[in-house]
């Protein structure tokens, strides 16, 4: 490392709170100076249709006491509009109010471990994406919790608000050869349920589990997955489906120490499938999200 890249991260170390132990353990490989930057040049622009979305989005947060509970616990303004609101939710958090929230008994706050509403590029560290997509998250103020529809329009304005380049110069991705299209399921979940178990965050798979049933799917919006309990009204003798959900992303070629991985450390005799030689395999890290009016997409034409 530089020594003015080293002395600009000893100076930093002591203000980014939780981000400093995850970058420290060096798990994630991710460039901690370029993750750190929010200069305007690193913001892209989005398409109206994704725009449009999360106006839709920001007014239901309104409507539904949202807006409101965020003011009280972190003085944030999201009934602003234009460049006013993306700059509210782009700048950092008061690292005072932002402590208190996390620890306030049962806020739900505690395993989030960013500064800002959102971090373009990265729901994980993004609170607003936090607060709706954690399980963990409920107060007596809001009136509605999210459906699976609101999530992914604000991951998908997340995502498009990170400068490609950017987001490669983040993952130290240095050729275009690393990258491939993949297919993940994919999930938020509460420290606890994370590889690290060190704060909530994305988890990925190649493979999705799904499961039948005899009624039409029931999505739990407080707990923030689909339930194999039917819908208010029907028997619950029968189930209901219980889909997965998947995604398409731009995915990094790495080794297994450059990513957390879920083991089992079973092994069966003659099972050829387990993860004892995790040491010798290439994995996929997601990197970038791809979806419908996507600029990035519209920009490769």
């Amino acid at each position: 490392m530089k020594r003015k890249e080293f002395l600009k991260l000893s100076a930093i170390a002591a203000a980014i709170g939780p981000i400093n132990t995850i970058f420290s353990v060096g798990r994630n490989k991710l460039n901690l100076l370029s993750f750190l930057e929010n200069e305007e040049k690193d913001i892209a622009p989005v398409s109206a249709y994704v725009q449009e979305n999360f106006s839709i989005l920001m007014t239901w947060l309104s409507k539904n006491g949202w807006a409101a509970y965020l003011k009280d616990a972190l003085g944030v303004n999201l009934t602003l509009t234009g460049d006013a609101l993306k700059a509210e939710l782009l700048k950092d958090l008061d690292k005072d109010a932002l402590q208190k929230l996390k620890d306030t008994p049962d806020s739900g706050f505690d395993d989030f471990a960013g500064m800002n509403l959102i971090k373009p590029g990265f729901p994980a560290f993004s609170l607003l994406y936090h607060a709706l997509a954690s399980p963990r998250v409920r107060s007596s103020a809001i009136k509605a919790y999210p459906e699976l529809e609101h999530i992914d329009v604000l991951e998908n304005y997340i995502y498009a608000l990170a400068d490609w380049q950017h987001l490669k110069d983040i993952y130290e991705v240095k050729s275009n050869d690393d990258m491939v299209m993949a297919v993940f399921a994919y999930e938020y979940r509460p420290a606890f349920k994370t590889p690290h178990h060190e704060y909530a965050d994305m988890v990925y798979s190649r493979t999705g589990v799904a499961r039948i049933g005899q009624h039409d799917i029931n999505y739990d919006t407080i707990n923030r997955c689909y339930t194999n309990k039917p819908k208010d009204g029907i028997p619950v003798q029968k189930v209901a489906v219980v889909p997965a959900r998947y995604g398409l992303f731009i995915a990094k070629r790495v080794k297994f120490n450059e990513i957390d991985l879920m083991t089992t450390g079973i092994y069966k005799p003659g099972d050829k499938f387990n993860d004892k030689d995790d040491n010798q395999r290439t994995f996929l890290q997601p990197i970038r999200k791809i979806f419908h009016h996507d600029i990035l997409l519209m920009n490769q034409n």
